[in-house]
């Protein structure tokens, strides 16, 4: 296909639907080891609540997108909380499915509305990732963090942040408030002990070192084609594996300990897919309640990506 000249909002609901529709993709693939996989769940989390998940978030990632577009200053916490409280106050949800995903698709919807207002070619979207954490530093900089803070608080409870110390502000006391830290410090702080705020706050290296693994794995298709659904979940199967195989899930060190975190990634480096090991090892975990979670915000921030790609990039013109 050549070259097609779109209009700018129909670019804006390409990526917005990218975004929005990630985490359902990720929750699609099964055979996973333990976290949502087809029509395995875990703890309070089953497929229906993914099915359910993008018409609620897609509103704040819609707005992530033309803020960058039109160069308006990123909404970080905001729109973070207006997602997950589309989704925790949804009484067909009624439970936290995104916040982590949230975190980082917030920044790089922003970061690649940037791309769409300013470009002529759309470029890479691996050019956006890598230069999405000194794109929204500034904003981050100066913005508080109890907005933040309140979006944690309705998705998790003070349960999950217990364990949070060094500087970073008491969750509990800030949360809806001005706590005089920004939401940088925060991140930034935290980033040794969580997945998602080193992404952040890194550059997002894991994701895209996933988004290379879903490259690597998928055939080239034609531009603006979509993959067979069955190599599109066996891919992002291969690469959960390979993400839990190298790095410890930061979600199941804060609820669950690092010894668990680390039998987690010892199962992934150890055992395939297909072997009955796995099944058996994947039912322990889900029986136990431990749940990956932080890897599958990052793989599922690497399918928006690869779909934004495949979709868009190099495509258009304004």
């Amino acid at each position: 296909m050549g070259k097609h000249r779109l209009k700018r909002g129909n670019l804006i609901d390409t990526v917005t639907g990218a975004l929005a529709s990630a985490p359902l993709i990720e929750a699609l693939a099964p055979g996973k080891l333990s976290t949502v996989s087809w029509l395995e769940g875990v703890k309070d989390l089953g497929l229906l609540d993914y099915v359910l998940t993008p018409v609620s978030i897609a509103a704040p990632i819609r707005e992530a997108v033309r803020d960058g577009v039109a160069g308006r200053p990123l909404r970080f916490g905001e729109l973070v909380l207006k997602g997950v409280r589309a989704t925790v106050e949804n009484r067909l949800v009624g439970t936290n499915t995104v916040l982590g995903y949230l975190m980082l698709a917030v920044p790089l919807s922003y970061a690649l509305g940037i791309r769409l207002g300013r470009a002529e070619c759309f470029g890479g979207v691996e050019d956006v990732a890598a230069e999405c954490s000194e794109v929204v530093k500034p904003y981050l900089e100066t913005e508080d963090c109890g907005t933040l803070y309140d979006a944690i608080l309705r998705a998790c409870g003070c349960r999950s942040l217990r364990s949070f110390i060094g500087r970073v502000p008491d969750v509990t006391s800030c949360a809806g408030k001005v706590c005089g830290a920004s939401v940088w410090e925060v991140l930034s702080n935290s980033s040794y002990y969580d997945l998602n705020s080193a992404e952040i706050t890194r550059g997002f290296k894991l994701t895209r070192l996933a988004l290379a693994e879903l490259k690597r794995r998928l055939r080239p298709a034609p531009a603006g084609a979509l993959p067979k659904a069955e190599d599109l979940l066996n891919a992002v199967l291969v690469t959960h594996t390979r993400l839990l195989s190298e790095v410890l899930d930061t979600l199941v060190v804060r609820s669950w300990g690092l010894p668990t975190a680390e039998l987690v990634r010892s199962l992934a480096r150890g055992l395939t897919p297909s072997s009955p090991a796995w099944g058996r090892a994947s039912r322990f975990l889900r029986t136990h309640d431990v749940n990956p979670g932080s890897v599958s915000d990052v793989l599922a921030a690497a399918v928006a990506l690869y779909l934004v790609g495949v979709s868009i990039e190099g495509r258009y013109s304004r």
